[in-house]
């Protein structure tokens, strides 16, 4: 049993009128047996020990301790000079053994119900003694009784210290909330004071328009690209290229050979002489490779690569190795703000939806009426029939666009139920299998904001496998654990690498990783040509 301290229950607490009258209960109990002579017992002891009980519970329900160690060796006390007056008072025989549970359960509230029941049975233990050393027979009922009693009391003590230690867990996480929220106003009111404060809203794209302005100065590169990490350390987004074309997406084996053979650096990697095929450009035969430290670990790189060999003069190192600070911090900035306005901008989603309906698409459905009007009067009118029966699909599509658009988890509807109306509509909607499979051993849900992204990030991950991949069926599973949770979309479509989607397509991709990014989620993607993709989607560090 665990020894966790709690605070003393007696000390201003709802335990001590009860253990008060636990204490005085059992003096009048054992006043009433004496006077009714229950118990064959000198009265010269009776007395005495009476009058020792009287003092020791007049002291004890004076001003409690509130230093733990005095407030034990107070119940230590107590139990001694208790247990003393009971043996010299007839043992099982005598009035006062009720007064033992007042500090046996009170040791079972502070110490736990091991220690407690140890007590409990050392007093029983000591009884059992004076009873064999005693000439006379003991009294078997008395002795059952008070086994009985002292087993109780420790199990009562015992229920009362884990209804205590439940209630201090559940005060010490209301605090911590509580601290946390104010926490979190802090940050707001600096942030938004912050915002108001800067000349211009800080993007990645504006951040790194400003560094390509400066390396164009700086270096007289052929080839020059940034590099940011994406989900992880063995996926790379280029944010800026420029001599070169590279894929959406590349993996750390794609990077030049450089950079993988010798690993993140904190200095900058120069190369005078390359070979083929070795830097970002099959071209290019010398470079310069510059890790970008964002939070502790490699989150970008510089590459920087020319023509001919040695390309990098002595003098352009040492200005390349100043600039990874800097550069490193502005894009990080830039980084966080964006995961910022991507979090925020859910309730925006949720104003445009309802502009949308309360004008658009009310308007659409006044000019569906006045068509239907218009047909009934010109029923021959092909051109006037088509027509409504665009505007009536396009009608049909902002709706189901609204309905995207507005669709939210709330604290009762959490992410699994609303993904399952989702899906359900969806498949009706296009045609499509659908299937959602939750598979969680921690009932804990993270907050509704991270669960929200999730819901975007299903969403426009559904749309693609639709539109793009071709797929007839689409099959979610939600799996979570003791901080985390992971999401699974599997279609049977044609099975498109990222680097080859389309323009569109590859717009929706990069918003899933923009929406994964805020929520700190990685993004993995599992494609076999002509038999479909696996799409997971991992967030950990979850409370």
């Amino acid at each position: 049993m665990s020894q966790t301290a709690i605070p003393e229950a007696e000390h201003g607490g709802w335990l001590r009128p009860v253990a008060l009258a636990l204490r005085w209960g059992a003096l009048a109990v054992a006043a009433l047996l004496v006077l009714l002579d229950r118990r064959p017992v000198p009265g010269v002891s009776l007395v005495v020990g009476g009058v020792v009980l009287v003092a020791l519970a007049l002291w004890r329900s004076g001003r409690p301790l509130a230093d733990p160690a005095g407030r034990r060796n107070a119940l230590a006390l107590e139990t001694t000079v208790a247990l003393a007056v009971v043996v010299l008072t007839g043992a099982w025989a005598s009035p006062y053994s009720l007064y033992l549970a007042t500090p046996v359960l009170l040791l079972a509230v502070d110490l736990g119900f091991v220690r407690a029941l140890a007590v409990a049975g050392g007093a029983t233990l000591a009884l059992a003694v004076t009873d064999v050393v005693d000439d006379a027979p003991g009294d078997l009922g008395a002795a059952t009784q008070t086994v009985t009693l002292m087993v109780a009391t420790v199990g009562a003590g015992w229920v009362v210290r884990r209804a205590l230690l439940q209630a201090e867990e559940e005060h010490d996480r209301t605090l911590g909330r509580v601290q946390q929220l104010g926490h979190v106003n802090a940050m707001l009111s600096t942030l938004h004071d912050l915002v108001r404060s800067m000349p211009a809203p800080l993007t990645v794209d504006e951040i790194v328009g400003v560094i390509r302005r400066q390396l164009d100065e700086l270096f007289e590169a052929d080839t020059v690209a940034l590099l940011l990490a994406d989900g992880g350390a063995d996926r790379w987004r280029p944010v800026y290229a420029e001599g070169v074309r590279i894929a959406a997406e590349l993996a750390t084996e794609a990077l030049p050979a450089p950079v993988r053979d010798r690993g993140p650096a904190q200095r900058p990697i120069v190369v005078d002489v390359l070979g083929p095929g070795e830097g970002l450009r099959a071209e290019s035969r010398s470079g310069a490779y510059l890790w970008l430290w964002m939070r502790g670990q490699p989150s970008g790189l510089l590459v920087l690569e020319h023509d001919r060999p040695g390309g990098i003069p002595a003098d352009q190192r040492d200005t390349l190795e100043r600039l990874s600070v800097p550069l490193a911090l502005a894009i990080d900035n830039a980084v966080w703000f964006q995961r910022l306005r991507t979090v925020g901008a859910e309730e925006e989603r949720q104003r445009i939806g309802a502009a949308l309906h309360d004008r658009f698409a009310q308007s659409l459905v006044y000019i569906a009426m006045s068509l239907d009007r218009t047909v009934d009067r010109h029923p021959g009118d092909d051109e006037l029939v088509t027509l409504r029966s665009d505007v009536r699909d396009t009608l049909a599509d902002l709706r189901e666009t609204l309905r995207e658009l507005r669709l939210r988890v709330t604290d009762e509807r959490g992410l699994v139920p609303v993904l399952e109306e989702y899906l359900e509509r969806f498949g009706q909607r296009f045609g499509l299998l659908t299937a959602l499979e939750a598979d969680g051993s921690d009932p804990v849900r993270p907050a509704l904001v991270v669960e929200q992204q999730l819901l975007r990030i299903v969403q426009e991950l559904l749309n693609l496998a639709e539109r793009e991949a071709g797929a007839t069926s689409v099959r979610v599973n939600v799996a979570t654990g003791p901080g985390w949770l992971r999401i699974v979309v599997t279609d049977d479509g044609r099975g498109i690498p990222v680097p080859e989607l389309g323009a569109e397509a590859a717009e929706r991709f990069a918003t899933v990783r923009e929406r994964a990014d805020a929520i700190g989620a990685a993004v993995d993607v599992t494609t076999v040509p002509g038999e479909g993709t696996d799409v997971t989607v991992t967030i950990r560090g979850l409370l």
